[in-house]
């Protein structure tokens, strides 16, 4: 038994100094300085000593509300440098002179297991930020130009310009004349696409979009744009949409009125308003998912489902 117990301590002292590791979550100002009203200022984010542990939410998130006078332009998912070792971006901009607070951020991050997690909190010193426009007390800059001569009032021009807009006005209301008067011409319609072949051009799209690798390449967001509009478009042809680029309350209004189209179409549409309206840059595996989402809805669509 004295055994055992001595092979029991002899464990948990070996494994003490991994489960008592320092881990840090650090926020670094931009080199350049100094820093002015309304830059954009790109702060680098360092997640270490994690090396059993994994991020929890792709970036960090804001410990508390922004103070006034501070706007967050974006957040960047976190990657992986090493074992245990996370980077990020998050860039702010601040509207207020003087010496500014700068947001605290915070990670969640848990072990591999059923471990429910812990925050991780990165404080930064405050920075100076510099007004652009010179304090009261500074001299301004006076016009060294010479005062401009005044001459006698002109007033062949006046008359001339007068008698300029007259005839403007009657040439104006002849013309509206004549044209309440002429046969308008007929409206070109433009011819409807048939849904199969609107299943078939998106189907081809999409897999030109996956070859085309944006997301790997850094363009997520172009990635995510052309997807849901080759989605739009597919609903708009197959008549369960109001018109091609309806905004998407509207979309998703006549999605829940219309049959014959999966249930996660909608999900798609929300998650593409993130990131081109809320900044949100998923990582490269996301975009890809989204794409293989967007094309199960072609794919599942069948003739039979058209509204008739």
């Amino acid at each position: 038994m004295r055994r055992v117990r001595w092979a029991v301590a002899v464990g948990l002292l070996s494994t003490a100094p991994r489960m008592l590791a320092a881990q840090y979550l650090e926020l670094f100002e931009p080199a350049a300085k100094p820093y002015h009203v309304g830059d954009t200022l790109v702060f680098k984010v360092k997640l270490t000593g994690v090396e059993q542990m994994s991020p929890v939410d792709p970036a960090p998130k804001l410990a508390q509300p922004l103070p006034a006078g501070v706007h967050l332009v974006r957040a960047d998912s976190m990657r992986r440098i090493t074992n245990g070792h996370y980077e990020s971006q998050i860039v702010f901009q601040f509207f207020r002179a003087g010496v500014q607070n700068v947001p605290q951020l915070v990670q969640r991050v848990r072990n591999l297991g059923a471990d429910p997690g812990r925050n991780i909190v990165a404080n930064v010193d405050p920075i100076e930020i510099v007004a652009t426009i010179p304090d009261a007390g500074e001299p301004r800059p006076e016009d060294i130009r010479p005062p401009v001569p005044v001459g006698p009032p002109a007033w062949p021009v006046l008359v001339g310009g007068g008698a300029l807009m007259l005839v403007a006005a009657w040439l104006l209301r002849r013309w509206r004349r004549v044209r309440a008067h002429a046969t308008p011409a007929p409206v070109a319609t433009m011819p409807r696409i048939s849904p199969l072949d609107a299943r078939s051009a998106a189907l081809k799209r999409f897999a030109e979009l996956e070859s085309a690798g944006f997301a790997r390449q850094g363009d997520v967001a172009r990635h995510y744009g052309e997807t849901v509009d080759v989605l739009r478009d597919f609903l708009h042809a197959i008549r369960q949409s109001p018109r091609a680029r309806a905004g998407t309350d509207e979309l998703l209004l006549a999605l829940a009125r219309a049959a014959g189209i999966p249930a996660h179409a909608a999900p798609l549409l929300v998650e593409a308003d993130f990131v081109k309206f809320a900044a949100v840059r998923p990582d490269a595996d996301s975009a890809e998912r989204f794409l293989s989402g967007a094309r199960t809805v072609v794919e599942r669509w069948e003739a039979n489902d058209a509204v008739r």
